[in-house]
Parts: structure tokens; C-alpha cells; sequence
């Protein structure tokens, strides 16, 4: 049985995503559907939002127009999708990662040897936070509620008070 998480991810190279989805899968329980085309990702975006998309950063698909992982990042925040993204890139540009990390990604990896183990410890991590804050959420909600019913309370005992005293 798959966690409720999902994951989609982009890249072009396939041989990657390929292994990469079989290393998710296999060493966890998220559910991943993978893309190689921005259009198909929008595409399922609309019907479906994910817990976390992984974006490649280098893209060459057929008629490429010059679109970056990092430019599918900017429009993933227009459309108003606020979904943690992972960025991926074969190069080890740290100037890249510092920009796209300011840009709203959660995490830069580079693609390398040890890329997957990487990848999966980062979404375990992202998956914690996340989690937590949905817990503190709930929780502020419950405190918030418990609030307002002390001071409706407080509100009727100040009143029949001021009733005990007229009376009195």
C-alpha cells in the first residue's frame, strides 16, 4: 500500500528518471509519476497537485525553446502552486543552486553517484517538515477554537455575575 505522498518528477533523460523513480519506489512508500515534458506536467497539474515535484534544471526535449527547470519553478509559483520542489542538475554550479534556492526551490541536488540516496533523504526531510507543519497548524487551529470558546464562557460568567449582583 503507497503513502498518501506524491511525487512527480521532470526530466528529459530518461534513463535517469527511469532510476530514479525505481529507487523512490523501491525504497519508500511515496507514489511517483514521472514526466518528461513540461507540458505533461502542467497538464497533470491542473487535475492534480502533488506533495513535492522534482524539476531537472537542464532540459532538451524536441523543439526545445530554451526552458529551464528553473523557469518551470517561476511559473509553478505564478499559477499559485506552493508544492516543496526539488531542483536536479548534472552540473555543480553552486552560484545556480544559491539563485534557485532564493527563487523558492527547497532543495538543489547534483546529479552524481550518490544522487539518489541524496534525493530520498531529501524528501524524507521535506516530508517531516511538512508534516510538522501541518501538525502546528492543526494544533493553532484547536488552540484558536479553545480560545474562543474560554472567552464566550468568560463572557457568560462575567454576565451572570453582573445578573447575581443586580439581584443581590
Amino acid at each position: 500500500m503507497k503513502a498518501n505522498q506524491k511525487i512527480y518528477i521532470l526530466d528529459d533523460d530518461r534513463s535517469f528518471l527511469k532510476t530514479t523513480n525505481f529507487y523512490i519506489e523501491n525504497n519508500s512508500d511515496y507514489e511517483v509519476e514521472i514526466f518528461d515534458n513540461e507540458k505533461a506536467l502542467f497538464e497533470q497539474l491542473t487535475t492534480k497537485t502533488p506533495d513535492l515535484i522534482i524539476l531537472d534544471y537542464h532540459l532538451t526535449v524536441d523543439g526545445d525553446d530554451g526552458t529551464t527547470g528553473g523557469d518551470i519553478l517561476k511559473q509553478i509559483r505564478f499559477w499559485g502552486y506552493d508544492t516543496p520542489v526539488i531542483m536536479l542538475s548534472s552540473l555543480n554550479d553552486v552560484s545556480k543552486a544559491v539563485n534557485l534556492l532564493k527563487g523558492s526551490a527547497t532543495d538543489f541536488i547534483s546529479k552524481g553517484e550518490s544522487a539518489h540516496e541524496m534525493l530520498l533523504d531529501s524528501i524524507k526531510q521535506i516530508f517531516s517538515y511538512t508534516g510538522l507543519i501541518k501538525e502546528q497548524n492543526t494544533v493553532q487551529g484547536k488552540t484558536s477554537s479553545l480560545k474562543r470558546q474560554l472567552l464566550t464562557s468568560l463572557g457568560l460568567i462575567t454576565g451572570l455575575a453582573g445578573l447575581l449582583y443586580l439581584v443581590m
